[in-house]
């Protein structure tokens, strides 16, 4: 690093007092290292101006979703747009599965309310009842 920046100086203003750059590049390189480019680095093809990499065949090419179960060929195109349907149709079906568990929840509430007023009932009528008996006895002792 300090090699470099004695070929390629950097303006004072960016080396703050205190920081760490300003302390490793305060002390002079222990080497000399030589940033040229090697001779041998450019092979042949690249010099004639040949392509290093072979150009992509056609559009969206790469990795291809796996291999269909049944023989009817079928574009990646068209799985994508059947995917997207698909996704559509799951949403839908999300949806619907929300209302449903909504409408359970109610119908037990509303269950569970009904079940407490019809003990309640139970409770006035057999209060009722033991009131009727009471008032019976009372009208036979007089």
């Amino acid at each position: 690093m300090r090699c470099w920046v004695r070929d390629h100086p950097v303006s004072e203003n960016r080396l703050q007092p205190g920081t760490a750059a300003q302390m490793i590049l305060s002390k002079p390189p222990q080497l000399d290292a030589i940033f040229d480019t090697h001779p041998d680095a450019n092979p042949p093809s690249r010099v004639r101006g040949l392509r290093r990499w072979q150009v992509n065949p056609d559009r969206n090419w790469g990795p291809k979703p796996r291999a269909a179960k049944s023989g009817k060929e079928e574009s990646v195109d068209d799985r994508r747009l059947r995917g997207a349907k698909k996704a559509g149709k799951n949403k839908a079906k999300r949806k619907a599965d929300v209302r449903m568990t909504v409408c359970i929840v109610v119908v037990f509430v509303l269950f569970d309310c009904l079940v407490d007023v019809s003990q309640s009932v139970k409770h006035l009528f057999s209060c009722a009842q033991k009131l009727t008996r009471e008032l019976a006895n009372f009208v036979c002792r007089t």
